[in-house]
């Protein structure tokens, strides 16, 4: 039986309606995880009831319209993300197979799978350029965006412990603790820029994007995960274990290796 012609892992022309849909009810599912976390973190957790009384102002603030709007187009970024990946994932897996078909049926003399191979090539190249321009556009605006809401952030943190700082000469008052504090203005400063960029213990960089911090991190990680795994479970055949079939063989270690807990280079002594 000779080679079959070459047809697309999914329908490319109905893709951008399907994604449409995809991006907002990720995005909503998302939404509303990640604020039940959230809510969970600030009454259950000390650092979390220390962060809220920190910064509660600029999140139920006057402001604070634009702050939740921000927030959510950043999530929406990350969401975006998530789905180009995906989306990148079929297009690659298009490309290579259509070059399979167009070698196969040039080596058996079939001109059908050969041009079928040809032409779905040439077709996954035109979704790369159209993926890779909206790629380079989200990068570019999820950087400026982020950066954006880490500077508003940071410029109102600045101005809201710096007053108190100086209030009832609190400055002065410093002076005669037990445990004085060099440079305070310097530390409030340096505090604030690790604080509002949410990277960990390093200050913010004009490179971070959503995918920097942990907050979305992490959120674009588990998304990441179930979206994928979703893939391997429709790609994966059914395992037979002494009669029993377990469906999706491939799910089950895909998922057991992105629990498994990773080191750092440097955290394992490897410099």
């Amino acid at each position: 039986m000779g080679p079959k012609p070459f047809t697309p892992s999914i329908d490319w022309s109905g893709a951008f309606v399907d994604s449409l849909y995809w991006i907002g009810k990720a995005w909503a599912i998302s939404a509303v995880c990640v604020l039940a976390v959230l809510v969970l973190l600030r009454f259950l957790t000390p650092w979390g009831r220390q962060y809220w009384r920190i910064t509660r102002e600029y999140f139920v603030g006057p402001r604070s319209i634009w702050v939740w709007l921000m927030l959510g187009v950043l999530l929406l970024s990350v969401v975006l993300a998530v789905r180009l990946n995906v989306l990148f994932s079929y297009q690659g897996n298009d490309m290579y197979t259509a070059l399979q078909k167009a070698f196969q049926g040039a080596a058996a003399g079939d001109e059908v799978v050969k041009r079928s191979g040809v032409q779905g090539f040439w077709m996954s190249i035109g979704v790369f350029s159209i993926m890779a321009v909206i790629h380079v556009v989200r990068v570019m605006a999820d950087i400026y965006l982020t950066q954006r809401f880490i500077i508003a952030w940071r410029v109102w943190l600045t101005d809201h412990l710096t007053k108190d700082w100086l209030d009832g000469r609190a400055y002065y008052r410093d002076l005669f603790i037990d445990e004085t504090i060099d440079n305070p203005d310097q530390r409030i400063q340096q505090d604030i820029d690790i604080f509002t960029a949410g990277v960990g213990g390093t200050p913010n960089a004009p490179s971070n994007g959503t995918g920097s911090t942990l907050l979305f991190g992490a959120v674009q990680s588990i998304i990441s995960v179930i979206s994928f795994t979703a893939i391997l479970w429709n790609l994966s055949g059914t395992l037979n274990i002494w009669g029993v079939s377990f469906p999706g063989q491939c799910s089950g270690p895909f998922l057991v290796m992105c629990s498994l807990p990773r080191s750092s280079p440097s955290s394992s002594g490897v410099h």
